[in-house]
């Protein structure tokens, strides 16, 4: 056992069950059902995943039904306007609806990303041209296009865990990794910025004393990033995140 899981055997754990995240998830579960995404989840990077396809999903619909309620209210001018002009005119409406909605921009195509869970151009027609989603060929390829959790991290990378999408909040970063903070938990997940790969979780309060911050874990993660776990434990038994207990029996290790 190596020194992170130790540290991490000596704290209090918190069910990942009754997190915040699984909350939203499981509040929503026939929602997702009809979105044909049944919670047949393995561990919790999936729920981290399946969070954010479940508000772009949310944000789908209000798109969806943003353009109903534009038909059905406007039905007798639309009926002797062009399609450019319905165009025009329906986006400047959405534009107001869209303020609110999560998104964030795509590096590579400059797009707005409202739906994660689908590609960029999807994306366009969604937010930008959505007559375009009533033409036969594009509902058929939304009706097939298979998604998991692990859709949009696919699509996007890691960017979607520092969006609105997620409830994650990043504490870490350099040119290998990136850390993400789960407060319900006192838990910070570490993965490899190229794939995405899960390294390590560290937990960085037993409970005792106070609860660890964003702030705490964004002034730790470094300590532990850079191997140097006898700083980062001095500075949680200063923090009061840890007893003087564990921390002397973690220093003995080292």
């Amino acid at each position: 056992m190596g020194f992170i899981e130790r540290m991490n055997a000596g704290m209090k754990k918190y069910s990942f069950n009754k997190t915040g995240i699984v909350n939203h998830i499981k509040k929503h579960e026939q929602f997702l059902l009809l979105n044909d995404q049944p919670l047949r989840l393995k561990n919790e990077y999936d729920y981290f995943g399946l969070e954010v396809v479940l508000n772009g999903l949310i944000n789908r619909k209000i798109i969806d039904d943003s353009f109903q309620m534009f038909t059905y209210d406007n039905k007798d001018m639309t009926q002797v306007m062009n399609y450019n002009e319905i165009k025009t005119y329906y986006n400047g409406l959405i534009s107001e609806v869209l303020k609110e909605l999560p998104h964030f921009t795509d590096d590579e195509s400059g797009e707005e990303i409202y739906i994660p869970c689908y590609e960029a151009f999807i994306n366009k027609y969604f937010t930008k041209d959505y007559q375009l989603m009533q033409l036969k060929q594009h509902r058929e390829y939304i009706k097939n296009f298979k998604i998991t959790p692990h859709t949009p991290i696919e699509l996007y990378g890691y960017k979607v865990f520092k969006s609105d999408f997620s409830s994650l909040i990043p504490v870490f970063e350099d040119d290998r990794h990136i850390d993400f903070f789960v407060e319900d938990m006192q838990k910070v997940y570490s993965f490899l910025k190229e794939d995405f790969t899960y390294i390590n979780s560290f937990i960085l309060s037993d409970h005792k004393k106070r609860h660890c911050t964003p702030e705490d874990a964004e002034l730790l993660m470094p300590l532990f990033e850079d191997y140097k776990y006898e700083w980062a434990i001095n500075m949680m038994l200063q923090q009061n995140l840890i007893s003087e207990w564990h921390a002397k029996k973690l220093k003995r290790l080292l």
